[in-house]
């Protein structure tokens, strides 16, 4: 289900007690920069303390049974296949539809506003709050109208639950912290 008030309040307050306030002390967790020499060593975290941060961090979030995975994969290289045959026809792709990671975006978004239509029938709109990124973000101003068009083609019945896209800094909103920790497991598995 979705998260309740409680339930994230309840994420929040053990995200911020389990991981970021735990000795050694951590303003946020980022986990490349957690793993990375310079940001320990300012924290003055050790190797095996960034290990245990980030133990807590998949502690916490196995936790919250609210939390949901939905998540996209696609292959660089068989994406640029498959496009390459595509513009073959003379279908030219915008730029920010080439990129892998507005793709699997795209994709992870589909099948969200799918399974909220289907499972969440109280659900009147899906907002996305994503982390800000330098060479991304910007792709995302289209997305809104892009999804909904999608949706208005292929399933017109989906297209008003469709929100905004909230680009928001993951130092500041644990739960972007929380998928940062997640995805960055999930691509060590992939």
């Amino acid at each position: 289900s979705f998260p309740t008030r409680r339930s994230s309040d309840l994420f929040s307050k053990n995200w911020a007690k389990d991981v970021l306030h735990s000795s050694p002390p951590i303003p946020y967790l980022h986990v490349v920069e957690l793993r990375g020499k310079q940001f320990r060593e300012t924290h003055g975290l050790t190797w095996e303390d960034s290990l245990k941060k980030t133990a807590a961090a998949a502690e916490v979030i196995n936790a919250h049974n609210f939390i949901r995975r939905y998540f996209g994969t696609i292959n660089r290289g068989k994406l640029q296949e498959i496009q390459n045959e595509i513009e073959k026809s003379g279908f030219i792709y915008p730029p920010h539809h080439a990129d892998p990671d507005y793709m699997c975006f795209l994709s992870f978004a589909l099948v969200l506003i799918q399974d909220t239509a289907k499972n969440q029938s109280d659900v009147s709109r899906v907002n996305f709050v994503v982390s800000r990124k330098k060479h991304v973000t910007h792709y995302y101003a289209k997305f809104r109208d892009e999804l909904r068009n999608f949706f208005l083609d292929y399933s017109p019945q989906l297209a008003p639950l469709v929100g905004d896209l909230l680009p928001a800094s993951t130092i500041d909103h644990m739960p972007l912290q929380a998928a940062d920790c997640l995805l960055w497991h999930l691509q060590k598995a992939y």
